[in-house]
């Protein structure tokens, strides 16, 4: 008898996870929806000024760093290459 409640216990429980693995896709495919619609709203303003300031990322390096003593705050190649990759993310929601 204890054998036959084990069988149903652990079905239960595989049944179990297989449901939360259905409701997680769910859950992750209607956020990824929500989060392109938001891109397709929000995100293009933020595409095109990413890419336009990367376009002309050596004058405005020139004129932010001129204004900035603070190293911290000064503009490298590094940043730079973070905002292209960024850049590149954008792309696929666009």
């Amino acid at each position: 008898m204890d054998f036959g409640k084990n069988i149903i216990e652990k079905g239960k429980t595989t049944i179990d996870v297989e449901i939360l693995k259905i409701v997680c896709r769910v859950n992750l495919i209607f956020h990824l929806e929500k989060f392109q619609n938001r891109c397709a709203q929000d995100g293009i303003l933020l595409f095109e000024m990413l890419e336009v300031a990367y376009e002309y990322r050596k004058p405005l390096q020139m004129v932010w760093n001129a204004h900035n003593s603070n190293m911290t705050y000064r503009l490298d190649d590094n940043d730079w290459n973070d905002i292209k990759e960024l850049i590149e993310f954008l792309k696929v929601f666009i």
